[in-house]
Order: C-alpha cells, then sequence, then structure tokens
C-alpha cells in the first residue's frame, strides 16, 4: 500500500501516514462519487451479510470475533506476532536481532488495510448505503480502543483481548451520551478526551512496566 511504502520508504511517522492517506483517500471516494451518497442499487444479497441476525446477534458480531480469534492466535502465539511486537517496541534493537523490520512493517500496515477494507464493506451493508465519508467517523475511536486496551489485560502491551474491552468500553459511553439526549457534537468531544487520556494511561503504564 502507499501508506506502508510512505511509513518504510520515506520513513514518515506512522501516524502522520495513517492521517495523510486518509485524508487522500477521502478526496479520492468524493472525486469518484462526485461527493454523493449512494442509496439506490444496492444488492439485497449483498446487505445481507451486515444485517442478517444469528441467534439473535447481526452477522458482524461474528465477524468482529473471528478477525479478533485470528489476530489474538497470530500475535501471541507465531513467530509473526513476535516479530511485530519486536518492531513496534524497538525497531532498532530488532534489526540488529536479525528481524526483517522493512517486511515486517510493510506485512503490518497491508494487513491493516485489508481489515479496514473488510470493515468497509460490513459497515457499507450494514448500512445499506454508501457515503464517502462514513469511515471519517471511526479513526478516533479506533485509536483511542487500541491505546486503552493497552492498559487493559496485558498491560503496557498492546493486545487483542485488552482492544475489544476497550470497544464495548467506548460503545457503552456513546451509547450513553445518545440516550440520555446529549447534542451531536458531544460524541465528537467524547471521542476527543477519551483519545487524549488512553495515550496518557497507556504511557503511564509502559512506564510503570519498564
Amino acid at each position: 500500500s502507499h501508506e506502508s511504502q510512505s511509513v518504510v520508504k520515506l520513513r514518515v511517522d506512522s501516524f502522520i501516514g495513517t492521517l495523510g492517506m486518509s485524508s487522500i483517500l477521502l478526496a479520492a471516494c468524493y472525486f469518484v462519487t462526485g461527493g454523493t451518497q449512494i442509496v439506490t442499487g444496492i444488492s439485497p444479497t449483498f446487505t445481507q451479510i451486515g444485517q442478517k441476525l444469528v441467534f439473535g446477534l447481526p452477522l458482524p458480531v461474528f465477524y468482529m470475533i473471528a478477525i479478533a480469534i485470528i489476530l489474538w492466535w497470530l500475535l501471541e502465539y507465531t513467530p509473526v506476532g513476535r516479530y511485530l511486537y519486536a518492531v513496534g517496541g524497538n525497531p532498532q534493537a530488532a534489526l540488529l536481532a536479525g528481524v526483517r523490520v522493512k517486511r515486517i512493517t510493510t506485512g503490518a500496515f497491508v494487513l491493516s488495510g485489508f481489515i479496514g477494507a473488510v470493515a468497509g464493506i460490513v459497515l457499507g451493508a450494514e448500512l445499506g448505503s454508501a457515503s464517502p465519508d462514513v469511515g471519517t467517523s471511526y479513526l478516533l475511536p479506533a485509536l483511542s480502543a487500541v491505546f486503552l486496551g493497552a492498559t487493559q489485560i496485558r498491560p503496557g502491551r498492546v493486545n487483542v483481548l485488552g482492544t475489544l474491552v476497550a470497544i464495548f468500553l467506548l460503545a457503552t459511553g456513546v451509547k450513553g451520551l445518545q440516550l440520555v439526549g446529549t447534542p451531536n457534537y458531544v460524541d465528537d468531544l467524547f471521542n476527543g478526551l477519551a483519545l487524549i487520556i488512553a495515550v496518557a494511561l497507556a504511557a503511564r503504564t509502559s512506564l510503570r512496566k519498564s
């Protein structure tokens, strides 16, 4: 992906690369769609993959569980997972230890992009429509969940189970604000504060661990 190449070859900070690429992709979506929302011509078969209920739960819940299990196994029980943690913790030390840092970094971004694409497809099926800017609002909560998850289950270390717990905590907070009738802008305020607090907590947890 272009994002992984900018991070690996141009040595752009990963956060900056993510933000920059998201803006580029948003512009591309507006260019392709003309800024209009797609609400017609969507196959009912397609919407079923996001709206069908199984055991009373929507299918996206099972997609999430399946992806979480695969990532958990990958990170905790394979050499690739150890390499990912090593590169994320200290790329210079990992390089000296013989880890192919550039290859691991590129693979991580490609895998993240693939999972993001799957999530976008499922979201489109769930909504039954497509808007060029529908994914923008999910960026901050995703980052917040990862950092907050690093303070759970395995403190000081990003992990799948902790991220899942954080997702439910953040989703519960947002839904609670909506139920009490707060203005729409409060959701953005909550997500922004959650990201700042999550990063601060993750940093303090890492310092205590070290």
